[in-house]
């Protein structure tokens, strides 16, 4: 069974039934929900339903953010229940279902007609907006892949199902045009994706190279737009480049995945492969988002404020990165990336280390990496941040939008301690902080009077993602992202291999990415080129992966003796 089968209502043990009509009243209530999410945890976990624990946090039983993030959809769509924010890893199953029977039936979004017009952009959107403006020429505000494609591909029909994927999701028919210095949101409603087609079938291979780079990193156009491209490349016979661009003020990585899974729809449909796709229109980004943020109360904005005034009290503020360059007066927003992929035993082991340790692969890989950067810059105290999804209510999951927001990960790292002891820390400390990743983090920023400088990305200046496929095709999208050459996609019968693309524009100092394809690991390494030479990049994920391989052989041995070398004093 998948995901995708228990949110339709499909994978109900011991019934045909969905599981809302599968729920009595009183203690039977509360039994019947517990039975519910044991079935979710187990889809999940490849386990037994009824060996699931009833009492262990959702962290300890391997549950990561994206997990809990499933399981409140799934919750709201079946049960008509919201979660709520906040300290969901740290419960069990019995707490959960014991407050799920005590709340009232949640308020499904209204349709609030079409989305066209101006909204004012969110606190995100302004903050990449302004970005933009100091830096427009960068493209470290892009989502953009590469592709080899092999296949008969009908580059009309290609176009067509592309323009039909923006006319079902309003995000990609906006632009943002500033209005008395300020930018607005500007829904339209026609806006056809910029597309392209050439013959390069002269070209030697150093130019096609050229111009799939040019091309992935071409500004775009905020104020007429369109901020969504495709560019397809004819080399011969069944052989073909595609690049496929989206500026993040209009989507993300969970966007992307939607976008090429109904692109492969649309297609088929195009080429008569397949049924009429989609033809209904999704709640679009600039009216889903104000409703989401008109459900949370004003104690729940309030205990996210206190938590991290409190979570952040005292914390460094400045990563303290050792660089090859001094760091100029403002970022410009260049960069480069280091590739490192890790051999399948030793991702098994990190894996078999994340259970033993009663957590996520997640929290192991953040911990490596925040001991790789203490060791880095000298500093026991420090800041990460790490994308969180979003999008808290049901109706959200299809719909293509910027919903990410960034959850900031302290760390103390005490060369003393094992690395098992700061990742079972972490293990407590990580989810509660992913869980309160309510506010933007530019209104973080403003709530905590963080000192503002113009050369540094403000408050956290490192990223860290595990990607992990939101959807189907599974681990291959997640690769077919980051430009894994060991994964492929097909979109309507045609077979797509990824072109990494050499040019890691960041806005961070360090945004480290890792993913998992076929049980093996790997990531990119990107780097603000300003700062860091090409070689240091390459030694810092070099010794990132040395780091992993050493915690997998002994992960009780103290941080300051695990290679590659003694942990600086501080």
């Amino acid at each position: 069974m998948r995901w995708r089968e228990v949110l339709a209502g499909a994978a109900v043990r011991h019934s045909d039934k969905p599981p809302e009509h599968r729920i009595g009243a009183g203690r039977d209530r509360t039994d019947s929900i517990a039975e519910f999410l044991s079935v979710c945890v187990a889809e999940r976990t490849g386990g037994d339903p009824g060996s699931v624990p009833l009492d262990r946090p959702f962290s300890e039983l391997g549950l990561d953010s994206l997990d809990l993030l499933r399981l409140r959809h799934h919750v709201q769509s079946r049960l008509h229940v919201d979660l709520g924010e906040g300290r969901n890893s740290g419960r069990g199953i019995a707490a959960l279902a014991a407050e799920i029977a005590g709340r009232p039936r949640t308020v499904p979004m209204t349709d609030s007609g079409e989305s066209v017009g101006d909204f004012p952009p969110t606190a995100g959107q302004r903050a990449t907006w302004l970005l933009a403006q100091l830096a427009p020429d960068s493209s470290a505000f892009h989502l953009s892949t590469a592709a080899e494609v092999t296949g008969d591909l009908n580059a009309e029909a290609l176009h067509r199902a592309l323009t039909r994927v923006a006319h079902r999701h309003a995000a990609l028919r906006t632009t943002f045009p500033a209005i008395d210095g300020e930018p607005v949101q500007r829904v339209h409603a026609v806006l056809a994706p910029a597309y392209a087609g050439h013959d390069a079938t002269t070209w030697t291979d150093e130019e096609l190279a050229a111009r799939l780079r040019a091309t992935a990193h071409r500004p775009f156009e905020l104020a007429p737009g369109p901020l969504v491209r495709l560019e397809l490349f004819h080399r011969g016979p069944a052989d073909y480049r595609l690049v496929l661009a989206v500026h993040h003020l209009v989507a993300d990585l969970w966007s992307l995945e939607i976008l090429l899974r109904e692109l492969d729809a649309a297609y088929r449909h195009e080429i008569g492969a397949g049924p009429t796709c989609h033809p209904v229109a999704v709640p679009g980004f600039a009216v889903v988002q104000p409703w989401i943020d008109n459900q949370l109360d004003a104690a729940t904005v309030a205990g996210a404020e206190d938590f991290w005034r409190t979570e952040l009290e005292g914390a460094p503020t400045v990563l303290e990165l050792r660089t090859d360059r001094p760091r100029g007066p403002g970022q410009r927003f260049t960069g480069g990336v280091s590739r490192f992929h890790l051999d399948a035993t030793t991702s098994a082991r990190l894996g078999a280390l994340a259970h033993a340790l009663g957590t996520t692969l997640y929290v192991v890989l953040l911990c490596a990496f925040q001991v790789l950067l203490s060791r880095t810059t000298g500093q026991r105290d420090l800041l990460v941040g790490s994308p969180v999804h979003g999008r808290t209510h049901a109706e959200t999951a299809g719909t293509i939008g910027p919903f990410t927001t960034t959850a900031v990960l302290r760390a103390r790292i005490d060369p003393g301690e094992s690395f098992a002891d700061l990742v079972r820390r972490a293990a407590v400390r990580v989810p509660r902080a992913l869980d309160q990743a309510l506010l933007p983090l530019p209104r973080l920023v403003d709530e905590l009077r963080v000192p503002r400088d113009p050369g540094r990305p403000p408050l956290v200046q490192a990223l860290f993602t595990l990607q992990r496929p939101t959807g189907p095709p599974g681990d291959a999208l997640a690769g077919f992202l980051l430009g894994h050459r060991e994964s492929r996609l097909d979109i309507g019968g045609l077979d797509l291999l990824p072109v990494p693309l050499p040019d890691g524009a960041t806005r961070f100092d360090l945004q480290l990415t890792v993913a998992e394809v076929g049980g093996v690991l790997g990531g990119l390494l990107q780097y603000d080129a300003e700062l860091f030479d090409a070689a240091t990049a390459e030694r810092l994920s070099g010794q990132f992966r040395t780091l992993l391989i050493a915690v997998c052989e002994d992960a009780d041995r103290q941080i300051g003796r695990l290679p590659p070398g003694p942990h600086p004093p501080s």
